[in-house]
């Protein structure tokens, strides 16, 4: 998918990489190892990271495969984590944000597991590994994927030095008294974040127009839950 590929080269053009070591092994003994692509040639210290997100109902072993962003890490030199999401649904999974229907029409079960908590978890285990360097971590997904980056923009800034939601840009939760429109008091980002957003007018699925969240609107109030006034 292009816009993916546009995004992490991007990543690769920010920041500089750290000295610590990569250290292979305690990389291949993560629970993850198979949703996460290594360039065939790793550098031996930190790697910039983009973090791959999936649709509702996909996985992340499909979404690396659709995306196409493992023969564009291998040219340019980053890793690629795709992990699954909570809940399972359908095929396969879905992203369990607090009080935010999933694609299945129901809110997120009771014991779910926390998406945020535990994609922030992956990112600290990552980084320890020495592969991946903490400064340069991107995060990118569709649809409900993309909706989960937003989420991770308004609650968890600071660990991302950019996200790009594709057809899933979000402002907030939905408001208690009109689902249609963004809560702002649920999307505080705590460090200003790059947005890049993608949507289109011919996409019937996720319509830019759609639900009321119209992707202007939600455009402009990201500034300032992102901290720029």
């Amino acid at each position: 998918m292009a816009l993916f590929r546009i995004f992490a080269l991007i990543a690769c053009l920010f920041s500089s990489a750290g000295m610590a070591e990569c250290r292979m092994g305690a990389l291949d003994a993560l629970p993850e190892r198979a949703e996460i692509h290594l360039p065939v040639t790793p550098f031996p210290f930190p790697m910039p990271l983009v973090i791959l997100l999936h649709g509702s109902t996909s996985s992340g072993v499909e979404m690396l495969r659709d995306s196409q962003l493992a023969d564009l890490a291998n040219r340019h030199g980053f890793v690629v984590a795709a992990p699954d999401g909570g809940i399972t649904a359908g095929r396969g999974y879905v992203w369990n944000i607090p009080g935010v229907q999933t694609v299945t029409g129901a809110l997120p079960p009771k014991g779910a597991r926390n998406d945020v908590a535990y994609l922030t978890g992956f990112l600290d285990r990552l980084v320890a590994t020495g592969c991946v360097d903490d400064k340069r971590i991107y995060a990118t997904g569709l649809s409900g994927g993309g909706r989960m980056v937003s989420w991770l923009g308004c609650v968890a800034s600071r660990r991302f030095a950019a996200i790009a939601p594709v057809v899933g840009l979000r402002a907030g939760r939905p408001l208690m008294s009109d689902p249609k429109r963004a809560d702002p008091a649920t999307c505080k980002a705590r460090a200003p974040l790059p947005v890049l957003a993608f949507s289109g007018d011919a996409d019937t699925t996720n319509p830019i127009e759609g639900a009321g969240r119209r992707i202007g609107n939600i455009r402009r109030r990201w500034p300032c839950s992102a901290g720029r006034r």
